[in-house]
């Protein structure tokens, strides 16, 4: 215990309120007639025309996956029965000091049930924290500030990196819908095999070839963190098109469909159903070109013009085979290709620098709350 700090429970210092249930039809997106925000167990989940609360509070998740999100309500506001909301009474509490408490504390582990884990607000007033004086909350909130604020600002910049990427296609190519360019079109099937992973749900092992599926994808970039394992064995008499390798483009069939990554491994893996791949057929097409084009409208509207009105969509491989691609000189694709390799460097630094400060924003977390 730090000098100066006491051991409280939440409910000595918090009145812990549910929200509560609202029809989904009182719920409008921000149409601008309902002025009023609602939280739900996953931060604003639309607005209505009243509120419950004014002020500045944290909400806490309380059900299903939900369970221990922490996000902070302002204004005049509504929350659903999905939603705890946190009422400081003690004046010596800081609000935004509760957020990153609470944030730490991960109330997960208090939820009951196992199909549907709820946390109770009951619970919750029982855990124990240890509060600092008032003086020393807003000196943390300050420095956590900062290095949340340095975070987001770095995220910024890979957003702003992605759209420069995705104007330099535009500016060099030109719409690849109208092809006002007048580029040699082809269809997607005579480029590039298309392949599909796993049909059925393989054995898994503790260790041994990686499988991926449509989970294992996000932000553009594939995510070996929680990934499943498949034996050397069911590896080897998988079908080709469960076997992709590094230079093709994954990418997912199902969900948000695309999203293509370029495979940088040459480390062997597999894949599922929900994940296909493109390899390309000849020297004349870049990986990396089309790559963006996976990413322009010209392929997602294609995407929606087949997918439109099934109750699973799901990109089929017939369909990939007739989707139209235009075909630009393979020297300024080259050329290309280049412009996107120095702006991916310029990424990996700054996701290098973002991986650095979070980590010292989680051991500053620790040393406060842990």
């Amino acid at each position: 215990m730090k000098e100066g700090w006491e051991v409280k429970k939440l409910g000595d210092v918090c009145e812990i309120k549910s929200g509560k249930s609202i029809q989904a039809s009182y719920i409008k997106e921000d149409d601008g007639i309902s002025p009023y925000k609602c939280y739900g167990g996953n931060g604003i989940r639309g607005y209505v025309d009243s509120y419950t609360h004014e002020g500045v509070y944290p909400i806490i998740g309380r059900v299903g996956a939900l369970c221990g999100n922490i996000h902070l309500a302002n204004g005049k506001f509504n929350a659903t029965e999905h939603a705890l909301i946190v009422d400081i009474k003690d004046e010596d509490v800081n609000v935004y000091w509760m957020v990153y408490n609470l944030k730490h504390l991960d109330l997960r582990k208090i939820a009951k049930g196992v199909a549907q884990p709820v946390i109770s607000a009951g619970e919750v007033m029982k855990v124990y924290i240890n509060v600092p004086t008032l003086k020393e909350q807003s000196r943390i909130v300050e420095e956590l500030d900062q290095l949340s604020n340095i975070i987001e600002k770095k995220r910024q910049q890979l957003s702003e990196l992605d759209n420069l990427a995705q104007s330099i296609f535009y500016d060099m190519f030109g719409d690849p819908v109208t092809n006002e360019k007048g580029w040699e079109v082809k269809k997607l099937g005579d480029i590039a095999y298309i392949g599909l992973g796993f049909t059925h749900t393989p054995e898994y092992v503790d260790e041994g070839i990686p499988f991926l599926s449509v989970k294992d994808i996000t932000k553009g970039e594939i995510c070996w963190d929680k990934i499943k394992f498949v034996s050397k064995k069911e590896y080897e008499s998988a079908p080709r098109g469960a076997k992709p390798n590094k230079g093709d483009i994954l990418f997912c069939r199902v969900g948000t469909m695309g999203k293509p990554v370029i495979i940088k491994t040459d480390k062997p893996f597999c894949t599922f159903v929900s994940l296909g791949y493109l390899h390309l057929l000849n020297n004349e097409i870049v990986n990396v070109y089309v790559k963006y084009w996976m990413l322009s409208y010209a392929f997602d509207i294609q995407v929606e013009a087949n997918v439109k009105g099934l109750a699973i969509k799901n990109l089929n491989t017939g369909w990939l085979k007739t989707f139209n691609i235009q075909i630009p000189p393979l020297d300024l694709q080259q050329l290309f290709a280049q412009k996107i390799e120095a702006i991916e460097k310029e990424k990996e630094l700054i996701k290098q620098s973002i991986k650095e400060t979070e980590e010292l924003f989680n051991s500053r977390m620790d040393y406060y709350f842990g």
